[in-house]
């Protein structure tokens, strides 16, 4: 079973410790909470806190007060070993108490990072696509073409507005993609949309005359845009390989990962996978595998 250590930090600077036994823990003023705010601080359930692959995740269940992960607005985010929660006054560090007692153990994520696996990306090519095996019992639609991640190039999002008001909005979807972008561990599609927000916000605070505030929203842009498109085109060759190899256990988790990047963005295209993974699993079954 996992444990979770909290560290809670009320506003007259009393730090109390609690540990809770279980994969999930509530924060909030009700009586059944893990964690217990006051009165005053939140609502029943404030936020919810889940042991996932990797760590642990974030689930804001209630937004008055607003909660903040380092400050920063968010509704459902992943949690470092450094993240510091709020709610209203009161901050909330959390660790799995295998991190808690083992400061140089918590992985490195730039060492799990996709951008290191430089080998594969590289013979992926600007025009590769990943393309399945006709389906011989005869319910895939046919191979389908993969989306454009982004209906627009980089730089060719142009602002409403102008001036203060261009400067408003800039700053808002910066706000926005910064909280996007932290969820993108654990779901890619939210990085397709934290771009999107990038470049707009990039767009209004050019507009608003804000330049420096353009430059961090141009950078961390075109960061995100370059990783995320080449996860995207490393998983399309994976799939192709898994296929080709007949790796159908490998095939649909392929898919999964597509359908996370796609399913926003080309319903059909997602469909088509959905498709392909219902073949894969028959294959997988008729194989004994799991």
């Amino acid at each position: 079973m996992k444990t979770l250590k909290f560290q809670i930090r009320q506003s007259n600077g009393q730090l109390d410790q609690v540990t809770v036994e279980g994969e999930r823990a509530l924060i909030g003023i009700g009586a059944h909470c893990e964690i217990r705010l006051p009165v005053d601080q939140g609502k029943v359930e404030h936020v919810r806190i889940d042991v996932v692959p990797g760590g642990l995740y974030a689930t804001a269940l209630a937004f008055d007060p607003q909660p903040t992960l380092n400050n920063i607005p968010f509704s459902q985010s992943p949690i470092t070993p450094e993240s510091i929660l709020g709610i209203g006054t009161t901050q909330i560090h959390v660790v799995l108490a295998e991190q808690a007692g083992s400061g140089g153990s918590t992985k490195d994520p730039k060492k799990s990072s996709p951008l290191a696996m430089v080998g594969l990306v590289a013979i992926v090519g600007l025009g590769a696509f990943a393309v399945l095996k006709p389906d011989t019992s005869g319910s895939s639609s046919g191979v389908s073409k993969p989306p454009e991640l982004w209906k627009s190039g980089a730089g060719a999002v142009v602002c409403p507005a102008q001036g203060p008001q261009a400067k408003s909005q800039g700053e808002q979807a910066l706000l926005e993609a910064d909280a996007y972008r932290e969820r993108t561990t654990f779901s890619v599609s939210d990085g397709v949309v934290a771009v999107e927000r990038y470049e707009f916000a990039a767009a209004c605070l050019t507009a608003g005359n804000d330049g420096e505030g353009a430059k961090y929203a141009t950078d961390a842009s075109q960061t995100l845009r370059t990783d995320l498109d080449r996860r995207y085109r490393k998983e399309r060759l994976r799939l192709k390989m898994h296929t080709t190899n007949e790796d159908w256990v490998s095939v649909r988790r392929s898919i999964r990962v597509l359908l996370d990047f796609t399913e926003k963005v080309d319903p059909a295209y997602a469909d088509w996978l959905k498709i392909q993974d219902r073949d894969a699993a028959k294959k997988v079954t008729k194989s004994g595998k799991k």
